[in-house]
């Protein structure tokens, strides 16, 4: 059964030189006495409620956390463009962890999620004693990213809700969901009414500033190439892949394989980026693995 979490506020430093914090709704679920943490952390535009149905399952074990990151969902939106940054996220996980005073995680990105546990794997290797890795890699291919740019980059005005849901319905088809339940519970929480009426999604199009040039048209240099960083990675990975994705080709996720000494792959037929995590049988498999 779907459960819905708790939801609390964390304030989170701005960055360095400037002053005041700025807000991070974080979910919860679970019993605070279970001695094992979920971290889970979203993809570029999502939020943190596309974790519901794992954490509706992980939460018999596990206390389970997913904060929306800054410009997302409940947070508050940065003050800065140039803020939304992967520094900042991996400064505001940590502060997250330093608030609920983690000492070890087990850690699960999708997408930019992914990016940001690599990130603290590498450079904070004690603090994560799993990591699962949804549908991202250390090399990301420009032409993928300038794909996301395109619609990240922008805020959608929908007139009425069935426009809105048309265009969820197009944006998310590599999804490949299983059920209409999961479309209509991402609409539910990224959809919301605009000023002036009409409905728009709920976040700031600011977050795609980094894929921008300095006209505001979507633009990305070169390929992300990580994998300095991907060979820090230590421990434990459980990598998911959509066979059909294009942000995940097939040879980067072979070569983290190859390049680490302790990781099972996991592909996905028929689904781009990224495998949901909504559908029984993921959520299953992110289970079972946790628990080896």
């Amino acid at each position: 059964m779907l459960r819905d979490p708790d939801i609390v506020d964390i304030h989170c430093k701005n960055p360095e030189g400037s002053e005041g914090t700025h807000r991070i709704s974080l979910c919860k679920w679970g019993n605070p006495e279970h001695t094992k943490k979920a971290f889970c952390v979203h993809g570029l535009t999502r939020n943190a409620r596309d974790f519901d149905y794992l954490a509706s399952e992980l939460m018999r074990e596990y206390q389970v956390f997913a904060p929306d990151m800054p410009g997302r969902g409940k947070s508050e939106w940065l003050k800065e463009p140039a803020w939304y940054n992967y520094g900042i996220y991996v400064g505001d996980v940590l502060q997250i962890f330093a608030a609920e005073k983690f000492t070890q995680v087990d850690f699960i990105g999708t997408s930019m999620g992914g990016i940001i546990g690599m990130m603290i794997a590498a450079n904070f290797p004690q603090t994560i004693r799993k990591l699962v890795i949804n549908d991202i890699g250390p090399f990301i291919p420009k032409d993928a990213l300038l794909r996301i740019a395109q619609y990240a980059g922008v805020q959608p005005h929908f007139t009425d809700m069935a426009k809105a849901k048309q265009y969820y319905a197009d944006v998310y088809t590599p999804w490949n969901l299983e059920k209409p339940e999961h479309l209509e519970h991402m609409i539910a929480h990224g959809i919301v009414h605009a000023k002036g009426g009409g409905f728009t999604t709920h976040y700031d199009p600011n977050i795609a500033f980094t894929l921008k040039d300095k006209d505001g048209k979507p633009f990305v240099e070169k390929d992300v190439d990580l994998w300095e960083m991907w060979e820090k990675v230590q421990c434990p990975v459980l990598l998911l892949r959509g066979q059909e994705s294009d942000l995940f080709p097939r040879e980067v996720a072979l070569e983290m394989q190859k390049r680490h000494g302790n990781l099972t792959l996991i592909e996905y037929a028929h689904t781009g980026h990224a495998p949901s995590l909504m559908r029984e049988s993921q959520v299953a498999e992110v289970k079972n693995w946790l628990s080896l």
